[in-house]
């Protein structure tokens, strides 16, 4: 399979992404393929769980610290002072259920992070459709937001983001990215490292260029790909069936 992780971004709100992501997830079931949906919205009420009711028929059971938004605070209370988390090879073992929420913990490079594929949910009666929402479903207010340039600077924030790669990686065929629309942190580090795909879904605005997503997303992937990082593939979903976007997915085309 060309691609494994593969984000969906756009620039503008109502463009119905989270469907894009639903049905993709469904379609890639169909074809026997284990998927799963991670939503990186975190501050507030996302739409995934709803089209998961509206185009499957499930509910999702979403419990309380197997979200994203909990996976990244525990993973900040497992550093505690230090620049990383604490060693694999540490002699006393981590009292993990002191200070994490939620304490399963894996190990990835020499380093324990709070697991992340124990939070992860199957969706009721379809066994090969996952999800690891955004929050706990019961947001009404906004959140503390994570300062994602600490994390990155005094926290080992990347090593931090290669582990959830890797560890969704083993456990799924592929993972869909349900990125925040516009400029959010999240969506600039989920997109840039850890997407293998973007696909970019445009609507006809006043406000915006025609193509504005896509050539946000275009740049990101140059940028990440100036600095020695890695390619990131860009298409845009604009003027394509469903059909035509899941075979993005499946197999490398010279679609835009």
């Amino acid at each position: 399979m060309k691609y494994k992780f593969v984000a969906f971004h756009t620039m503008m709100r109502g463009a119905g992404k989270p469907g894009y992501v639903v049905n993709c997830a469904k379609a890639l079931a169909d074809a026997g393929v284990n998927v799963l949906v991670l939503d990186a919205v975190m501050y507030e009420q996302g739409a995934i769980a709803h089209q998961f009711f509206e185009i499957l028929g499930a509910t999702p059971v979403i419990e309380n610290e197997k979200n994203l938004y909990d996976l990244i605070h525990d993973y900040e209370a497992l550093c505690l002072d230090s620049s990383a988390p604490p060693s694999e090879a540490e002699a006393e073992p981590l009292p993990l259920a002191n200070h994490l929420e939620y304490p399963e913990s894996s190990c990835f490079r020499g380093y324990r992070y709070p697991d992340v594929c124990s939070r992860t949910t199957r969706l009721p009666d379809l066994p090969l459709i996952s999800f690891l929402p955004g929050n706990n479903g019961r947001v009404v207010e906004v959140r503390e937001r994570i300062d994602f340039h600490e994390l990155h600077e005094s926290r080992s924030g990347h090593q931090f983001f290669e582990y959830i790669k890797a560890a969704l990686s083993e456990r799924f065929d592929v993972v869909l990215i349900n990125a925040p629309a516009g400029h959010q942190e999240i969506s600039g580090i989920l997109c840039g490292q850890i997407a293998d795909l973007i696909l970019a879904i445009d609507l006809d605005s006043p406000v915006l260029e025609p193509d504005a997503s896509f050539e946000a997303c275009r740049q990101l992937a140059q940028r990440v790909h100036k600095e020695g990082w890695r390619r990131i593939e860009v298409k845009s979903v604009k003027g394509h069936s469903l059909s035509e976007v899941v075979k993005m997915i499946l197999q490398d085309d010279d679609t835009r």
